[in-house]
C-alpha cells in the first residue's frame, strides 16, 4: 500500500489515527498492518485529520483522495473499514459505528428529524470529539442540539474555499454565539495569525448606515497603528455563495467585510476585574477616544461589549458602526446606556463618548450589580447612581481617572 511521499505528520497525530482505527474496527496496529495498512498511509490520514472513529465512519473514497492516498491505498483502507462491496462492516468494540446514529436520535428528541448531511459532515470533520460526547447515552439531548446549531452556523465549503483563494483566510465558525457575521479564522498569508472576518450587513437601512460608518472609520482612522488601542481593521471584499447565506446571515454575492485581529473576548463576557486593571484599561480607552476625536469622529457606542481584550490583558476599542462625525446627527447608539437622555437625533459631541466611558468603567467595577446603576423602571442608567458609585471607588488611580473623564463629559 503506497501513500503520497509528501505527506507529513507529527508522531502524536499518527498515533491518534491508529487509536481511531482501533476504536472503529477493533483491530490493533499489528493487525491493521497485516491487512496492508502502512505507516505512510496513516501519516496521510493524520494530515487529513482522520483522528476519530466518527471520521472513519463517514469516510468516502473522495474524502480519502483529498489525503493524497493512492488508489491502491484507498482500496485497502476501504476494505478494512468494511466500505467495499465485498466486505461486511467491522463494528467497533466500543460502539464507534453508532455515534452518528445516536447523535441523530438525540436531535430527533427535539424534532430535528432530518438533519442536513452537510451540517453532519462539518460535525464529523470539525467537532468529532464533541460529537462523541453529545452522542453519549448519559449526555443531555440539548447538548446535541447546541452542537448541531453551532455547526449550522459555520460558513459553507464553497464560501470558505472562495474566501481562502481571495484573501488567504482559512475560516472556521462564529466568534461568539449570536454573532453569525463574526467568523474566526487563520490568515495563512500573514504567518497564520488568528483573525476575525466581520461581514457587514446591508439588508436594512440602519444596517447600511452602520456598514458605511464602519468603512469610513477604518479609512479615516487608519486602524492598525500599534500606538492606538483601536481594533485594527482592513476593508476587504468577499464573495458569499448561496450555501453560505443561512450560516452567515447575509445575502449572496459580493459583500464588504472587515478583516480584524482576534481577541480573547469582550469585557462583557470576561470575569470581574479589579480596580487596578480597570484603571489601566480605562487609560487605554482614553487614548483611543482622544485619537478618534482628533480625527473629528465620535464613537457613540462605548460599552463593555465593544471593548475587547487580547491575550496580554490589553484593552482595544471596537465596533465603529455607530461612529458619527462631530456635529452630525447621531443615528445609532445603545439606548438606555447614557444617563438621562436618548442621544439618537442629537448632534454628536465628544462629551457623549466620555460620558459613556464613565458609565462603562463603573459597570465594570461591579458586574454583578448592573441594575444598581439603573433608574427605578430599569430602562436607563441613572446619573445620580452612577456618580454615587464613583464616590465609593477605593483605588486612587481609578478615582483620579474617573474624575478626569467626568470633567471631559461635562458632568
Amino acid at each position: 500500500m503506497q501513500a503520497h511521499a509528501g505527506a507529513m505528520a507529527e508522531p502524536e497525530s499518527i498515533d491518534s489515527v491508529w487509536d481511531a482505527l482501533h476504536e472503529y474496527t477493533g483491530l490493533n496496529k499489528s493487525q491493521l498492518q497485516a491487512r496492508g495498512l502502512e505507516e505512510e498511509d496513516v501519516a496521510c490520514l493524520a494530515h487529513g485529520k482522520y483522528k476519530s472513529a466518527v471520521r472513519f465512519q463517514v469516510a468516502t473514497r473522495e474524502g480519502l483522495a483529498a489525503c493524497e492516498l493512492s488508489p491502491a491505498s484507498m482500496d485497502v483502507l476501504l476494505k478494512i473499514l468494511g466500505k467495499d462491496a465485498a466486505a461486511s462492516p467491522t463494528p467497533s468494540s466500543s460502539g464507534g459505528t453508532s455515534v452518528v446514529a445516536a447523535f441523530k436520535k438525540k436531535l430527533a428528541e427535539h424534532n430535528i428529524n432530518r438533519p442536513h448531511e452537510r451540517t453532519m459532515s462539518r460535525l464529523v470533520v470539525c467537532f468529532s470529539r464533541q460529537l462523541e460526547f453529545a452522542a453519549a447515552a448519559d449526555a443531555p439531548s440539548d447538548a446535541a442540539v447546541d452542537l448541531y446549531k453551532l455547526a449550522e452556523k459555520m460558513p459553507g465549503s464553497t464560501t470558505r474555499s472562495t474566501i481562502n483563494q481571495q484573501l488567504g483566510l482559512i475560516l472556521n465558525g462564529p466568534w461568539q454565539e449570536g454573532h453569525l457575521n463574526l467568523i474566526t479564522g487563520i490568515d495563512s498569508a500573514n504567518g497564520g495569525r488568528p483573525v476575525v472576518l466581520k461581514l457587514l450587513y446591508t439588508h436594512e437601512e440602519h444596517l447600511q448606515l452602520a456598514a458605511a460608518a464602519e468603512v469610513h472609520a477604518a479609512q479615516v482612522l487608519g486602524l492598525g497603528q500599534p500606538s492606538v488601542p483601536l481594533v485594527p481593521s482592513e476593508v476587504v471584499t468577499v464573495n458569499v455563495h448561496p450555501e453560505g447565506t443561512a450560516s452567515l446571515g447575509t445575502g449572496v454575492g459580493q459583500r464588504t467585510a472587515l478583516k480584524m485581529g482576534w481577541y480573547v473576548g469582550s469585557l462583557l463576557v470576561l470575569p470581574q476585574l479589579n480596580e487596578a486593571l480597570i484603571a489601566a484599561g480605562g487609560r487605554r480607552m482614553c487614548t483611543a477616544l482622544s485619537y478618534m476625536h482628533a480625527k473629528n469622529l465620535v464613537h457613540m457606542d462605548v460599552k463593555p461589549a465593544n471593548i475587547l481584550m487580547d491575550s496580554a490583558g490589553l484593552w482595544f476599542l471596537s465596533d465603529f458602526g455607530s461612529t458619527t462625525p462631530v456635529g452630525q446627527r447621531v443615528f445609532s447608539c445603545t439606548r438606555g446606556f447614557y444617563p438621562g437622555r436618548d442621544l439618537v437625533g442629537s448632534a454628536a459631541t465628544p462629551e457623549f463618548d466620555w460620558g459613556l466611558l464613565f458609565v462603562t468603567l463603573l459597570t465594570l467595577c461591579d458586574k454583578d450589580d448592573y441594575a444598581g446603576l439603573q433608574d427605578a423602571a430599569g430602562q436607563r442608567m441613572d446619573r445620580s447612581k452612577v456618580l454615587a458609585r464613583s464616590e465609593r471607588i477605593a483605588h486612587p488611580e481609578l478615582r483620579s481617572l474617573l474624575a478626569e473623564i467626568r470633567q471631559l463629559a461635562g458632568w
